[in-house]
């Protein structure tokens, strides 16, 4: 889209020649303009796509984070009085189709999807408690899903922790027994 805004002369010349038969196809400065305002909208979704395609695997919370930016574009284009009024409707129809895939994001109900954000964006260490506070959200929902993170945190991965860290200790004491095996055969060896 945005090349047909910088080849818009090449484009009239074309459609011009009548030889060619385009004059139909000639687009008028209203269509022009309504091209020029969707081209933030399309350079929005092409950063999301390129954004997702750089992940083979995106993460959850990264696709809520596309679906949130999504939003707030919609909102400011739905409510700019500036834009024309097609380019407004073509955000409308586009934001079903964002819900119709958002929806997707929810299991069961509304309040299980905030809990799983909770548990998704709290331990992250760029987002925490400042994305719940973008969003809103009411302080005691924001120190309810602290609280819950820490109590999984404590109760499921501490011991993982644990765990992992005698399994270091663990591997650290084969590693120090197989020196000293060498450094002992090496001995007797030159001996």
């Amino acid at each position: 889209m945005l090349r047909s805004l910088l080849l818009r002369d090449l484009i009239a010349l074309i459609c011009v020649d009548r030889e060619l038969k385009l004059e139909q196809y000639q687009l008028s400065k209203t269509e022009w303009q309504i091209i020029k305002q969707l081209v933030p909208i399309f350079d929005m979704f092409i950063y999301l796509t390129n954004f997702m395609l750089q992940n083979k695997i995106p993460l959850i919370y990264e696709v809520i984070l596309m679906f949130d930016k999504l939003q707030r574009l919609f909102d400011i284009t739905r409510a700019n009085s500036n834009l024309h009024p097609i380019v407004r409707y073509a955000v409308i129809i586009a934001n079903v189709v964002r819900n119709k895939y958002y929806s997707l994001t929810h299991s069961r109900s509304c309040i299980a999807l905030q809990w799983v954000r909770a548990l998704l964006f709290l331990p992250h260490p760029r987002m925490k408690l400042n994305y719940f506070r973008r969003l809103g959200w009411k302080s005691d929902w924001i120190e309810m899903a602290e609280e819950l993170t820490r109590t999984i945190c404590e109760r499921d991965y501490k011991k993982l922790d644990e765990a992992g860290q005698a399994a270091v200790a663990a591997e650290d004491a084969k590693k120090k027994k197989k020196k000293v095996c060498l450094i002992v055969g090496f001995i007797l060896i030159i001996n």
